[in-house]
């Protein structure tokens, strides 16, 4: 569980602070040719947002780790 914990906290914090940075190697992952390709701007607040449920994973697997409810 630590480890999920502490991807969770990292991914989050990636995709909160520096949205286009991930999108951008995400990007250079999935495909063959990205330059191509133009990110619609809805997309950096959507990143965000999966940022912030990250860390709200992160949170709720630490409560449930400590046992406090």
């Amino acid at each position: 569980m630590r480890a999920l914990r502490l991807l969770a906290i990292g991914l989050g914090l990636a995709e909160l602070l520096a949205p286009r940075r991930v999108i951008d190697a995400a990007t250079r992952l999935a495909y063959e040719s990205p330059e191509e390709f133009a990110v619609k701007p809805w997309v950096v607040t959507a990143v965000r947002i999966e940022g912030l449920a990250f860390l709200g994973l992160a949170a709720w697997l630490t409560r449930r780790a400590t046992g406090d409810e």
